[in-house]
């Protein structure tokens, strides 16, 4: 994968997996909780820097390759489309105000 976006930090890519492996971990653990609310609101508070993030590598132009550029802009619609669904989700699921 290193070598398809075009990096020579193919520990970088460890790092971002291990990190991804935890949110994973992290959003399991939540569905399971009373308060999963406020464990759906910082999930999403968490997306849009990891969406700017990778915005960001692709305008400076750390992503040098068209196939690493191409892998970065489909995982940026998928997430962005996940978070747009979570927060419809939540805000059709909203408590009362004073509530």
């Amino acid at each position: 994968l290193a070598e398809a976006l075009g990096i020579a930090a193919p520990r970088l890519l460890h790092l971002i997996g291990a990190l991804l492996l935890m949110h994973c971990a992290v959003l399991m653990w939540a569905t399971g909780r009373a308060r999963i609310r406020s464990w759906a609101t910082l999930n999403l508070a968490l997306l849009t820097p990891y969406v700017t993030a990778l915005l960001a590598l692709i305008i400076v132009g750390m992503i040098p390759t068209v196939t690493g550029r191409n892998i970065l802009l489909v995982d940026i619609a998928i997430v962005s489309v996940l978070a747009v669904w979570q927060w419809r989700a939540l805000n059709a699921e909203a408590p009362p105000p004073g509530q």
